[in-house]
């Protein structure tokens, strides 16, 4: 998803008056960065429980 919104970096910009597709990568890959942290929070807590 990253790569696609990075190559669409210019019809982002246009498409949101201003946020390029550059922007929207790095935003994508935190909220991935994110979610596979809290999987890992889950993980380990249903280890913790067995």
């Amino acid at each position: 998803m990253a790569k696609i919104l990075e190559l669409g970096d210019l019809f982002f910009y246009q498409l949101l008056y201003g946020i390029s597709g550059h922007t929207l990568k790095h935003v994508t890959a935190a909220i991935g960065c994110y979610l596979f942290y809290r999987q890992l929070q889950q993980r380990s807590r249903t280890d913790d429980t067995e």
